[in-house]
């Protein structure tokens, strides 16, 4: 048996214990708000991959404890000016832009999914526990068959795809590279706050298309967190460290220059941009992607190719749906 335990200390203190038999794994996992135990048989993985991701969790405490505690300066500069809490203050904005910085610094996660494609574990790789990984997945292939390994370090093979689609997001902080060959689509995602590759094979699909708009939420809300970071930031210096003069036309300017990124914001709800996605056997939408002008004819000519590689009986399925 290898045991592997892990420990999210933002992530109302969750700790995750891992243990890996010769047939299967048991996973332990318990938070301040939760408890919870499963497992399941190697035979049930069709995939292990690997993703860089940035800490969520560590981000968004230190996001929020930058916020109260710009707001915590505000209030002791304007109301009580108590040098003993603003010190205090001081050590936890310093704090929070630490918290806030390093968690963008990624980290590798080993990711353990069914033959459909459902996530079932996931592992956060250190250089304590590098080996025992290394261990877990030889037992793994030993114990499972078909089994898929993908890496976002190396994500396409040496064949070239029949087709590849590369997506935007409006703002540009994320691309998506698809690629299609003869039984499977190959994607690959890279942005900000991390890195991961999937694959979806087209005997998971049922031939059906999915056609609409969305909004942007993903740039709306990063410009709106963006505003607030920002504003936290200046405020916390102005008032709790006293870096910038106290001029009015200084004020005046930033108190603009939040609003301008609030309004880009709120703009950003209402851009719709097209999508076209391909449902699966369930009904639910397997794969998506956005299009525009300059690609649609061409993705057209994909969903076709798709299409005419999905089994005749998955398209039988869902005619009668």
């Amino acid at each position: 048996m290898i045991k592997i335990t892990s420990f999210y200390p933002f992530s109302n203190l969750l700790r995750v214990t891992q243990e890996f038999y010769e047939d299967k794994a048991i996973i332990e996992m318990k938070s301040l708000t939760y408890d919870r135990e499963f497992e399941f048989n190697y035979s049930e993985l069709g995939e292990i991959s690997d993703a860089y991701y940035v800490s969520d969790s560590q981000s968004q405490f230190g996001f929020w404890l930058l916020a109260f505690t710009s707001l915590y300066l505000i209030f002791l500069h304007f109301i009580y000016p108590n040098l003993f809490l603003i010190r205090i203050g001081q050590i936890l904005y310093i704090l929070a832009i630490l918290l806030y910085i390093t968690s963008f610094f990624k980290s590798c996660y080993i990711i353990f999914s069914d033959k459909n494609d459902n996530f079932l574990t996931r592992i956060k790789q250190t250089r304590h526990n590098h080996d025992l990984i290394v261990k877990v997945i030889e037992t793994i292939k030993n114990n499972s068959e078909d089994l898929q390994e993908t890496s976002s370090t190396s994500p396409f093979p040496d064949v070239k795809p029949s087709f590849e689609h590369i997506a935007y997001n409006n703002l540009n902080t994320k691309k998506t590279i698809d690629r299609f060959y003869e039984n499977k689509i190959l994607g690959f995602q890279k942005s900000i706050v991390g890195e991961n590759v999937y694959s979806i094979k087209y005997s998971q699909l049922s031939g059906k298309v999915y056609r609409g708009k969305i909004g942007n939420k993903d740039d709306q809300g990063c410009v709106l967190s963006i505003g607030v970071f920002l504003g936290s930031f200046f405020s916390g210096l102005v008032f709790g460290f006293s870096v910038f003069p106290k001029m009015a036309i200084i004020y005046f300017a930033f108190v603009f220059g939040l609003l301008a990124i609030f309004s880009v914001s709120f703009i950003l709800k209402f851009m719709k941009q097209e999508i076209v996605g391909l449902y699966d056997l369930n009904g639910d939408i397997e794969y998506w992607t956005r299009t525009n002008r300059s690609n649609k004819e061409k993705f057209e000519e994909i969903i076709k190719y798709v299409q005419s590689r999905i089994p005749g009986e998955n398209k039988e399925v869902s005619s009668k749906e």
